[in-house]
């Protein structure tokens, strides 16, 4: 289930506007259920002709940045690009798992100097 995903790699066709309405549903149902995780959204067949594309880069491109996600364009059929997909939701990963750990350490200092206060006061 989607709670117990570390990370989404969200997938729509560029020769189909309904294919993106269907990622951004996708996109709804998880940050709906996880605030803030790694994601990248991934419009495949850039192979096809200019004219074929329903989906333009700078509409996809404008779903991620709604949804704070990275974008790129692949082709599965031609291999375009498809390594650059895993190579980036790595990173995404990695800086996420960064932020979680500062926030934690965050926390914690708070928490140790809420509990100092508080020892004062009683």
């Amino acid at each position: 289930t989607i709670l117990k995903c570390a990370a989404f790699v969200v997938v729509f066709s560029i020769d189909s506007k309904q294919s993106l309405k269907e990622a951004e549903r996708y996109l709804k149902e998880i940050m709906n259920l996880k605030e803030k995780c790694p994601c990248i959204i991934v419009g495949n067949k850039n192979d096809v002709q200019i004219e074929d594309r329903e989906v333009t880069f700078e509409e996809a491109l404008q779903l991620a940045i709604k949804y704070q996600c990275a974008y790129v364009d692949i082709s599965a059929k031609n291999y375009n690009s498809v390594t650059e997909v895993f190579d980036i939701l790595t990173k995404k990963i990695q800086q996420f798992e960064l932020l979680e750990k500062e926030e934690e350490k965050r926390l914690l200092k708070y928490s140790k100097r809420s509990l100092s206060l508080k020892n004062l006061f009683w």
